[in-house]
């Protein structure tokens, strides 16, 4: 089966579901030993997610990283 990878929005939406199933997010929080504030943080785009939240959503962060166009490069100077 081929890796799926997601977008800073697509862990936002599993963050979010995962706090409303679990009650909210204080619930979520208390339940990952995480602080209220931070998935909160979160939540609104002022911190990214670590690796608590992740890991509580069973998810890993993977850095990518692609080759520019050598003749691309060459028409920006």
């Amino acid at each position: 089966m081929a890796d799926i990878y997601l977008d800073a929005i697509d862990v936002h939406r599993a963050l979010a579901a995962a706090c409303k199933r679990a009650g909210g997010q204080k619930a979520f929080a208390d339940t990952h030993c995480l602080s209220t504030s931070y998935v909160n943080d979160v939540l609104h785009g002022r911190r990214d997610a670590g690796d608590g939240i992740l890991d509580a959503l069973g998810l890993v962060r993977v850095v990518r990283y692609k080759r520019m166009n050598p003749k691309a490069k060459q028409g920006a100077a």
